[in-house]
């Protein structure tokens, strides 16, 4: 009786073993078939020879409950392994991935970082890019031949595909039989989409790309760039950017698309490499944000040659941030390029004195800190990469000559230097001369912030849309401002004069420097009037433009440099 007992209980024991098993199975088979993958696929290659591959895969959970995230197992040509560069993968979690090769294949394998449920009826999408470098290889005269993945082998059956191949104009793939090939701006465009693809199923194309009409189509690599930021005591902040790249392949490069940190950017000033210089500073103007490269080297780039070149533009007000005394910068960490480059330097100059209060690279949502002074390095880097440098610098009183400086900082800046004098002075009878030039400093804030606000107001504008009466405005409101200053400042300086007959050079210096001022402001607001009145052109007044803010510049640093003098020679 109790062997009959054992026996019935290890039979119900694998009765229930098995029943469980078909669940879990059961369950694991309804979970994957309740999950729809479709695939866009795009494999662009540009003028400078660089691919660009992008995959989105898009995960549709069509069941009632939330649905485990799966792995992904991604097979390309084999020969991509020494040819990819700065993959960028991003997912609605943390993925972590790998890359492998075997005889057959280069594989790429992605998985969440932590179970990740797709909720119900959702979707979910995976975002897959990454640059191919040299690999396009010469077959001929004109001809070069890659292997294409119109659709990579994956793990996963694909309910669709969409996929696409580009190339500049003048350059052609051959033999794209199952595509629709049309014309879209400056690039080729081949189009299809495939239905039911099975799990690791691929579809490799032997690409024939020939160049037909586009002399500028090269293979090129970028050893080198280097991205310097220059905020010079006076409070400007400028981007210099210097450039090595080497045409590897036949074609004579003459022109080279530009990536700045501002695309809105059309102006850039071309900086001599060389020493003794062979040409003077220049601005250059970007169609569709590409630069002339003729214009520096004055002959085309051809197979074999380098080029190193550098330019500077004025860093744009959005990655600027202002408060009280502290401004703080935030730089993205990408070359200017549309490519790959070796080695990509970032590196700050900042003037003696000047602080850095906090110095990090923000990268993946992570706030990593730097050391101060810290020069950054990346190799094989393009604008795949998010990663930003972050950092705040405290500065002094002469920032508020910076044109790009809120009124209101300004403000903040001369209060601070005026506190700075007060504090200073001797309880005796310096206190007469420490009022005076307390005076002249508030005078000279006054005039320099409402003339300073005034000239933004037209800056502001786009010159399409300025009117004969705005400038008419700024001119009365000009006016009127020098007019209140103007007798405040001769009675300031009659007393300081008096009081103090050593300053007297000193001052008188100052007096110049303010008319100089006043010269530089009349002289912007004349070339507005000649605009108005079409004697001037619009590609003209965006060139002038520059030049004369330029002087306001100048003008402003001056005059605040002798007001420092004046505060230094006066010892109150």
């Amino acid at each position: 009786m109790v062997v009959k007992n054992k026996i019935l209980t290890c039979f119900f024991t694998m009765y229930l073993i098995l029943t469980i098993s078909i669940f879990i199975l059961n369950a694991q088979g309804e979970s994957e078939s309740s999950l729809l993958f479709t695939l866009d696929h795009k494999f662009n290659v540009n003028e400078q020879g660089f691919i660009l591959i992008e995959g989105i895969i898009t995960i549709s959970n069509l069941a009632e409950t939330h649905t485990q995230l799966p792995s992904l197992i991604i097979n390309y040509p084999r020969e991509y392994i020494s040819h990819i560069a700065d993959m960028n993968i991003k997912g609605p979690t943390q993925l972590t991935y790998s890359i492998s090769v075997n005889n057959l294949w280069t594989t790429l394998s992605i998985s969440p970082k932590e179970s990740y449920l797709i909720p119900s009826k959702s979707d979910v999408k995976l975002s897959i890019k990454f640059y191919l470098t040299n690999i396009l290889k010469l077959m001929g005269s004109s001809t070069y031949v890659v292997n294409i993945t119109s659709i990579p082998s994956i793990n996963l059956p694909l309910k669709r595909v969409d996929s696409i191949i580009t190339s500049p104009l003048g350059v052609e793939f051959l033999g794209l039989s199952d595509f629709n090939h049309s014309k879209i701006a400056n690039y080729n465009y081949w189009s299809a989409r495939f239905f039911n693809i099975e799990p690791n199923k691929s579809k490799i194309i032997n690409g024939v790309l020939q160049v037909k009409d586009n002399p500028n189509f090269s293979i090129v690599k970028f050893p080198l760039i280097e991205r310097e930021v220059v905020i010079s005591p006076t409070g400007s902040i400028t981007i210099i950017e210097m450039i090595k790249i080497e045409n590897l392949a036949d074609g004579t490069l003459s022109k080279l698309p530009l990536s700045l940190i501002d695309p809105s950017l059309t102006m850039i000033t071309i900086i001599p490499e060389t020493s003794p210089p062979l040409f003077e500073k220049f601005t250059q103007k970007l169609f569709n944000n590409t630069i002339d490269l003729q214009s520096i080297s004055k002959f085309p780039l051809k197979k074999g040659s380098t080029l190193i070149f550098k330019y500077e533009y004025p860093l744009s007000k959005r990655f600027i941030n202002m408060s009280e005394n502290l401004i703080s910068l935030l730089i993205p960490l990408n070359p200017p390029i549309q490519g790959v480059v070796s080695e990509f330097i970032l590196k700050f100059n900042i003037p003696s004195g000047f602080l850095i209060e906090k110095y990090s690279l923000i990268s993946d949502g992570k706030v990593e800190e730097l050391p101060k002074g810290f020069i950054i390095r990346k190799s094989n880097a393009s604008l795949l990469s998010d990663d930003k440098v972050s950092i705040s610098i405290r500065f002094g009183w002469v920032w508020a000559s910076n044109a790009i400086m809120p009124i209101a900082n300004i403000i903040f800046i001369f209060s601070f230097l005026i506190s700075l004098y007060l504090t200073s002075i001797k309880l005796t009878g310096e206190k007469i001369e420490a009022k005076l030039i307390d005076d002249l400093i508030t005078n000279f804030e006054e005039k320099l912030s409402s003339i300073g606000e005034l000239i933004h107001s037209l800056r502001d504008k786009s010159i399409t849309h300025i009117s004969k009466a705005d400038i008419e405005r700024v001119k009365k409101d000009i006016d009127a401002i020098n007019s209140k200053v103007a007798s405040r400042i001769n009675e300031i300086k009659s007393g300081l004069i008096s009081k103090m007959p050593e300053m007297q050079a000193l001052i008188s210096k100052l007096i110049n420097a303010d008319r100089a001022y006043d010269r530089t402001i009349k002289e912007f607001i004349n070339l507005y009037e000649r605009y108005i009145a079409s004697r001037i052109g619009k590609e003209a007044m965006s060139r002038l433009i520059l030049s004369h803010e330029k002087n306001i510049r100048e003008a402003t640093d001056q005059l605040l440099s002798l007001l420092d003098e004046i505060k230094r020679e006066s010892k109150v």
